[in-house]
């Protein structure tokens, strides 16, 4: 997880189909957020905060185990855009939109095809905003 520029480390456990909680220890305490499959909460120290819509909506993709497999089901369209390097491995984009759905850039390895990293965006009161998810790159396909 990645707060102001900084890096601290965070656990994330999940149950099929859609459940996540995803705990990290930040510079002002732990972060929470927890997602069972209808509704979510987000926590920072000793707040607790219930998501609203666009923040379930958001959580709800996190948390779908099955993603890559109904993404077609979820997103009804996709378009292709020129990707960029990503530690050093070039990267092919796909942004996927669809009614009711938080907007979607799906980033793929172009040398084996695997994920790399996945954004998605949360409309908030003050705007849209982003949540980055990075993959890690397990190397190149041979043959």
């Amino acid at each position: 997880m990645e707060v102001s520029g900084q890096q601290f480390p965070i656990e994330v456990y999940c149950e099929a189909p859609d459940k996540r909680v995803s705990i990290s220890q930040i510079r002002n305490g732990r972060s929470v957020t927890a997602f069972n499959g209808e509704v979510g909460w987000l926590t920072m120290g000793n707040r607790v905060h219930r998501m609203s819509t666009p923040e379930r909506e958001a959580a709800r993709v996190d948390a779908e185990m099955y993603f890559p497999v109904r993404v077609r089901e979820v997103y009804k369209e996709f378009q292709v855009l020129p990707g960029e390097s990503l530690e050093g491995h070039a990267t092919m984009v796909v942004a996927a939109s669809g009614p009711g759905q938080p907007p979607l850039r799906l980033y793929f390895d172009q040398g084996n095809g695997l994920l790399s990293r996945l954004v998605r965006y949360t409309e908030t009161p003050l705007g849209r905003v982003p949540t980055q998810i990075d993959l890690p790159i397990t190397g190149r396909l041979t043959g």
